[in-house]
Protein backbone atom coordinates (compact mmCIF):
# COMPACT_ATOMS: atom_id res chain seq x y z
CA UNK A 1 0.00 0.00 0.00
CA UNK A 2 1.42 3.39 -0.98
CA UNK A 3 2.19 5.84 1.77
CA UNK A 4 -0.07 8.88 2.08
CA UNK A 5 1.60 12.21 1.26
CA UNK A 6 2.74 14.32 4.18
CA UNK A 7 1.46 17.81 4.90
CA UNK A 8 4.64 19.27 3.39
CA UNK A 9 4.28 17.14 0.26
CA UNK A 10 0.62 18.10 -0.12
CA UNK A 11 1.47 21.78 0.30
CA UNK A 12 4.14 21.57 -2.39
CA UNK A 13 1.74 19.82 -4.78
CA UNK A 14 -0.84 22.55 -4.16
CA UNK A 15 1.68 25.35 -4.74
CA UNK A 16 2.68 23.69 -8.01
CA UNK A 17 -0.94 23.49 -9.18
CA UNK A 18 -1.39 27.17 -8.38
CA UNK A 19 1.66 28.04 -10.47
CA UNK A 20 3.53 29.52 -7.50
CA UNK A 21 6.67 27.47 -8.06
CA UNK A 22 7.12 28.26 -11.76
CA UNK A 23 10.35 30.08 -12.65
CA UNK A 24 11.25 30.52 -9.00
CA UNK A 25 14.69 29.93 -7.53
CA UNK A 26 16.28 29.89 -4.07
CA UNK A 27 18.84 32.71 -3.98
CA UNK A 28 19.54 33.03 -0.25
CA UNK A 29 19.83 30.38 2.45
CA UNK A 30 20.85 31.36 5.96
CA UNK A 31 21.17 28.82 8.77
CA UNK A 32 21.33 30.25 12.29
CA UNK A 33 21.12 28.71 15.71
CA UNK A 34 17.37 28.39 16.01
CA UNK A 35 16.14 29.33 12.54
CA UNK A 36 16.43 28.64 8.80
CA UNK A 37 15.85 31.51 6.38
CA UNK A 38 15.07 31.05 2.68
CA UNK A 39 14.65 33.84 0.14
CA UNK A 40 13.61 33.42 -3.48
CA UNK A 41 14.63 35.34 -6.59
CA UNK A 42 11.44 37.43 -6.38
CA UNK A 43 12.25 38.50 -2.80
CA UNK A 44 9.71 36.20 -1.16
CA UNK A 45 10.87 35.12 2.27
CA UNK A 46 10.33 32.13 4.52
CA UNK A 47 11.55 31.46 8.06
CA UNK A 48 11.25 28.29 10.12
CA UNK A 49 12.50 27.09 13.46
CA UNK A 50 15.55 24.85 13.44
CA UNK A 51 16.39 22.31 16.11
CA UNK A 52 19.92 21.91 14.75
CA UNK A 53 23.06 23.61 16.04
CA UNK A 54 25.98 23.41 13.62
CA UNK A 55 29.66 24.35 13.82
CA UNK A 56 30.40 27.46 11.78
CA UNK A 57 32.39 25.69 9.05
CA UNK A 58 29.76 22.95 8.68
CA UNK A 59 26.99 25.52 8.43
CA UNK A 60 28.84 27.54 5.80
CA UNK A 61 29.54 24.39 3.80
CA UNK A 62 25.88 23.35 3.80
CA UNK A 63 24.71 26.82 2.81
CA UNK A 64 27.14 27.13 -0.09
CA UNK A 65 26.55 23.55 -1.25
CA UNK A 66 22.78 23.96 -1.35
CA UNK A 67 22.94 27.29 -3.16
CA UNK A 68 25.32 25.72 -5.70
CA UNK A 69 22.86 22.83 -6.09
CA UNK A 70 20.17 25.28 -7.25
CA UNK A 71 22.00 25.49 -10.60
CA UNK A 72 20.44 22.11 -11.44
CA UNK A 73 17.50 22.12 -8.99
CA UNK A 74 16.39 25.77 -8.54
CA UNK A 75 14.05 25.11 -5.61
CA UNK A 76 15.90 22.14 -4.11
CA UNK A 77 12.83 19.95 -4.58
CA UNK A 78 14.82 16.87 -5.45
CA UNK A 79 16.98 17.17 -2.38
CA UNK A 80 14.30 18.23 0.11
CA UNK A 81 11.32 16.18 -1.08
CA UNK A 82 12.49 13.29 -3.25
CA UNK A 83 15.75 12.10 -1.71
CA UNK A 84 15.87 10.25 1.62
CA UNK A 85 18.08 12.52 3.74
CA UNK A 86 21.16 11.51 5.63
CA UNK A 87 19.83 10.82 9.16
CA UNK A 88 22.19 13.47 10.50
CA UNK A 89 20.59 16.09 8.25
CA UNK A 90 16.96 14.99 8.45
CA UNK A 91 15.97 17.51 11.13
CA UNK A 92 17.79 20.31 9.29
CA UNK A 93 15.99 19.49 6.06
CA UNK A 94 12.64 19.57 7.88
CA UNK A 95 13.42 23.16 8.83
CA UNK A 96 14.67 24.25 5.39
CA UNK A 97 11.65 22.60 3.78
CA UNK A 98 9.27 24.53 6.04
CA UNK A 99 11.05 27.81 5.27
CA UNK A 100 10.92 27.08 1.53
CA UNK A 101 7.19 26.33 1.62
CA UNK A 102 6.63 29.59 3.51
CA UNK A 103 8.57 31.59 0.91
CA UNK A 104 6.62 29.99 -1.96
CA UNK A 105 3.37 30.66 -0.08
CA UNK A 106 4.00 34.38 0.46
CA UNK A 107 1.55 35.42 -2.31
CA UNK A 108 -1.15 33.35 -0.59
CA UNK A 109 -0.89 35.41 2.59
CA UNK A 110 -0.61 38.69 0.65
CA UNK A 111 -3.63 38.05 -1.61
CA UNK A 112 -5.57 35.66 0.61
CA UNK A 113 -9.06 36.18 -0.82
CA UNK A 114 -7.85 35.16 -4.28
CA UNK A 115 -6.94 31.80 -2.75
CA UNK A 116 -10.21 31.29 -0.88
CA UNK A 117 -8.81 32.44 2.46
CA UNK A 118 -9.58 35.12 5.01
CA UNK A 119 -6.74 36.75 6.95
CA UNK A 120 -7.67 38.65 10.11
CA UNK A 121 -5.41 40.61 12.43
CA UNK A 122 -4.63 39.09 15.79
CA UNK A 123 -5.42 35.73 17.36
CA UNK A 124 -8.87 34.10 17.02
CA UNK A 125 -10.28 35.17 20.39
CA UNK A 126 -13.79 34.04 19.46
CA UNK A 127 -12.50 30.49 18.93
CA UNK A 128 -10.39 30.46 22.08
CA UNK A 129 -13.24 31.75 24.23
CA UNK A 130 -15.42 28.74 23.36
CA UNK A 131 -13.10 26.16 24.95
CA UNK A 132 -13.58 24.68 28.40
CA UNK A 133 -10.78 22.10 28.24
CA UNK A 134 -7.74 22.85 26.09
CA UNK A 135 -4.30 21.45 25.32
CA UNK A 136 -1.41 23.59 24.09
CA UNK A 137 1.35 21.65 22.36
CA UNK A 138 4.48 23.77 22.54
CA UNK A 139 5.23 25.97 25.56
CA UNK A 140 4.18 29.56 24.92
CA UNK A 141 2.21 30.03 21.74
CA UNK A 142 -1.45 30.59 22.51
CA UNK A 143 -1.05 29.57 26.15
CA UNK A 144 -1.29 33.12 27.51
CA UNK A 145 -4.30 33.93 25.35
CA UNK A 146 -6.09 30.82 26.54
CA UNK A 147 -5.39 31.59 30.19
CA UNK A 148 -7.22 34.86 29.62
CA UNK A 149 -10.43 33.07 28.58
CA UNK A 150 -12.89 33.16 31.51
CA UNK A 151 -14.74 30.08 30.25
CA UNK A 152 -11.67 27.85 30.25
CA UNK A 153 -11.67 25.36 33.13
CA UNK A 154 -8.70 23.11 32.32
CA UNK A 155 -5.50 23.80 30.38
CA UNK A 156 -2.67 21.36 29.87
CA UNK A 157 0.61 22.44 28.27
CA UNK A 158 2.85 19.90 26.52
CA UNK A 159 6.48 20.50 25.62
CA UNK A 160 9.11 17.94 24.70
CA UNK A 161 11.79 20.02 26.41
CA UNK A 162 9.97 20.19 29.75
CA UNK A 163 12.43 17.84 31.51
CA UNK A 164 15.35 20.10 30.51
CA UNK A 165 13.51 23.39 31.14
CA UNK A 166 11.41 22.30 34.11
CA UNK A 167 12.47 25.12 36.44
CA UNK A 168 11.83 27.86 33.85
CA UNK A 169 8.49 26.48 32.65
CA UNK A 170 7.21 25.59 36.11
CA UNK A 171 7.89 29.14 37.31
CA UNK A 172 5.67 30.51 34.54
CA UNK A 173 2.94 27.95 35.21
CA UNK A 174 3.02 28.70 38.95
CA UNK A 175 2.60 32.42 38.24
CA UNK A 176 -0.36 31.71 35.98
CA UNK A 177 -1.94 29.54 38.67
CA UNK A 178 -1.74 32.47 41.08
CA UNK A 179 -3.37 34.73 38.50
CA UNK A 180 -6.12 32.21 37.70
CA UNK A 181 -6.57 29.99 40.79
CA UNK A 182 -9.88 28.65 39.49
CA UNK A 183 -8.16 27.28 36.36
CA UNK A 184 -6.68 23.78 36.49
CA UNK A 185 -3.31 24.27 34.78
CA UNK A 186 -0.88 21.40 34.27
CA UNK A 187 2.25 20.74 32.21
CA UNK A 188 4.10 17.64 30.98
CA UNK A 189 6.58 16.37 28.40
CA UNK A 190 3.84 14.83 26.25
CA UNK A 191 4.10 11.17 27.20
CA UNK A 192 0.48 11.47 28.32
CA UNK A 193 -0.64 13.30 25.17
CA UNK A 194 -2.78 10.51 23.60
CA UNK A 195 -4.93 10.46 26.74
CA UNK A 196 -5.06 14.25 27.05
CA UNK A 197 -6.29 14.97 23.52
CA UNK A 198 -9.34 12.74 23.98
CA UNK A 199 -10.59 15.08 26.71
CA UNK A 200 -9.82 18.42 25.02
CA UNK A 201 -12.35 20.41 23.03
CA UNK A 202 -9.59 22.68 21.66
CA UNK A 203 -5.97 21.84 20.84
CA UNK A 204 -3.37 24.43 19.82
CA UNK A 205 -0.34 22.90 18.10
CA UNK A 206 2.91 24.78 17.59
CA UNK A 207 3.86 25.29 13.95
CA UNK A 208 7.39 24.24 14.80
CA UNK A 209 6.04 20.68 14.76
CA UNK A 210 6.40 21.02 10.98
CA UNK A 211 10.13 21.53 11.57
CA UNK A 212 10.71 18.42 13.65
CA UNK A 213 8.54 16.05 11.63
CA UNK A 214 5.77 15.57 14.21
CA UNK A 215 2.94 17.72 12.83
CA UNK A 216 1.34 14.96 10.75
CA UNK A 217 1.13 12.56 13.69
CA UNK A 218 -0.07 15.28 16.09
CA UNK A 219 -2.92 16.22 13.76
CA UNK A 220 -3.89 12.57 13.30
CA UNK A 221 -3.95 12.14 17.07
CA UNK A 222 -6.09 15.29 17.49
CA UNK A 223 -8.65 14.54 14.80
CA UNK A 224 -11.62 14.45 17.19
CA UNK A 225 -11.04 17.95 18.60
CA UNK A 226 -10.99 21.45 17.20
CA UNK A 227 -7.41 22.29 16.29
CA UNK A 228 -5.54 25.56 15.75
CA UNK A 229 -1.97 25.51 14.43
CA UNK A 230 0.06 28.56 15.35
CA UNK A 231 3.59 29.88 15.13
CA UNK A 232 6.25 31.54 13.02
CA UNK A 233 7.07 28.33 11.13
CA UNK A 234 3.62 27.61 9.71
CA UNK A 235 3.33 30.51 7.23
CA UNK A 236 2.67 28.10 4.34
CA UNK A 237 -0.48 27.64 2.27
CA UNK A 238 -2.86 26.26 4.91
CA UNK A 239 -4.95 24.15 2.53
CA UNK A 240 -3.47 20.78 3.62
CA UNK A 241 -4.05 21.75 7.26
CA UNK A 242 -7.68 22.65 6.65
CA UNK A 243 -8.09 19.36 4.78
CA UNK A 244 -7.04 17.64 8.02
CA UNK A 245 -9.64 19.48 10.09
CA UNK A 246 -7.63 22.45 11.36
CA UNK A 247 -10.04 25.35 11.96
CA UNK A 248 -7.50 28.19 11.92
CA UNK A 249 -3.82 28.94 11.38
CA UNK A 250 -2.17 31.73 13.36
CA UNK A 251 1.13 33.02 11.99
CA UNK A 252 3.02 36.13 10.88
CA UNK A 253 4.31 37.76 7.74
CA UNK A 254 8.06 38.28 7.82
CA UNK A 255 9.71 41.63 6.99
CA UNK A 256 12.55 41.54 4.45
CA UNK A 257 15.00 42.90 7.04
CA UNK A 258 15.07 39.45 8.58
CA UNK A 259 17.51 38.25 5.92
CA UNK A 260 20.15 40.83 6.85
CA UNK A 261 19.50 40.21 10.56
CA UNK A 262 20.10 36.48 10.10
CA UNK A 263 23.24 37.01 8.04
CA UNK A 264 24.74 39.41 10.57
CA UNK A 265 24.07 37.27 13.64
CA UNK A 266 24.19 33.49 13.20
CA UNK A 267 23.48 32.97 16.90
CA UNK A 268 19.81 33.60 16.22
CA UNK A 269 19.57 36.15 19.04
CA UNK A 270 18.77 39.05 16.71
CA UNK A 271 16.17 36.98 14.85
CA UNK A 272 14.52 35.93 18.09
CA UNK A 273 13.71 39.57 18.80
CA UNK A 274 11.57 39.52 15.66
CA UNK A 275 10.24 36.01 15.93
CA UNK A 276 9.49 35.65 19.63
CA UNK A 277 6.72 38.17 20.06
CA UNK A 278 8.09 40.94 17.87
CA UNK A 279 5.74 40.46 14.92
CA UNK A 280 1.93 40.81 14.90
CA UNK A 281 -0.05 37.61 14.50
CA UNK A 282 -2.67 37.07 11.84
CA UNK A 283 -5.35 34.37 11.76
CA UNK A 284 -6.02 32.51 8.52
CA UNK A 285 -9.27 30.66 7.94
CA UNK A 286 -11.13 29.36 4.90
CA UNK A 287 -13.10 32.23 3.39
CA UNK A 288 -16.37 30.29 3.57
CA UNK A 289 -16.06 29.62 7.31
CA UNK A 290 -15.14 33.25 7.99
CA UNK A 291 -18.16 34.53 6.07
CA UNK A 292 -20.52 32.14 7.82
CA UNK A 293 -19.73 33.36 11.34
Amino acid sequence: MSQLPTIAEQCLALLKRLGLTAQRRVTVLVLTDGFSVVQLDNGALGVAMSYVRLPVLVREHIESSLIAYTAEDPLLFGLLFNTPPDPEREMLYHSIRAALLAALSEPVLCYSSQFGLMVENGVPKSLLSEAQCAVVIGFGGLMMHMVGSSRLERLHVVDLTYPQRKREMSAVVDALRLARPELTLTISDGTDLPKLVTKADLIAITGSALCNGTLDSLLAMSSNSQVIVQGQSIAMHPGPLFDRGVIAVVTTRKPKQIVAAAQSDRSGVTLSRWLEGGLPFSTIRPLASSESR
